[in-house]
């Protein structure tokens, strides 16, 4: 093993491994290091008695035109994945109810707005906000500048220092 790297990466999570990428791709000469006994951080499982768990991620969205699907082909990866379609990206269960949450935006809108009709217009609002969030943010990383520059300063500032739950909280009333 040479000593001579042009990038040291310290940890082999999803950010890592995918920088380790780029620059690889870029032609640098990249070394990752990791003190775990397994690379990929949070998209790691493990077995426990014959039981599979999973450290945190349980899915990850592949739609053709999504950030995740853009990536993986700027690094000419995308074609050597064998994509699994899900209906449902989780499910909640309690003793009172059991309702699944579908994997696609129009089928989340649907489900919620036929089991919460009294909520329809803030649940449209809440989708409306989630979209213009994920916009922008996602955009700006396939610029060709070498920093994106996110326009609407105002808009995400409006999250700094506050809860998934306090922004769920002034939309959703039930």
């Amino acid at each position: 093993m040479s000593p001579n790297y042009d990038a040291i990466i310290i940890g082999s999570g999803i950010g890592g491994l995918t920088c380790g990428a780029f620059l690889a791709r870029g032609g640098m000469r990249v070394l990752v290091l990791e003190k775990h006994n397994r690379i990929g951080g949070y998209a790691h499982a493990f077995r426990r008695r014959g039981y599979v768990f999973e450290s945190a991620i349980h899915s990850v969205p592949m739609a053709p035109t999504g950030l995740v699907r853009r990536l993986l082909g700027l690094l000419g990866v995308d074609n050597r994945l064998d994509i699994v379609e899900q209906n449902e990206m989780f499910r909640v269960m309690t003793p009172e109810l059991e309702y699944m949450i579908p994997s696609r935006r129009d089928d989340i809108v649907h489900s919620l707005t036929e089991s919460f009709p009294h909520e329809r217009q803030n649940i449209n609002r809440l989708m409306s906000e989630a979209k213009r969030f994920h916009d922008t943010i996602a955009a700006p990383l396939f610029t060709t500048e070498s920093a994106p520059v996110f326009e609407d300063r105002e808009f995400l500032s409006s999250f700094h220092n506050r809860s998934y739950q306090s922004f769920l909280n002034e939309i959703i009333q039930d």
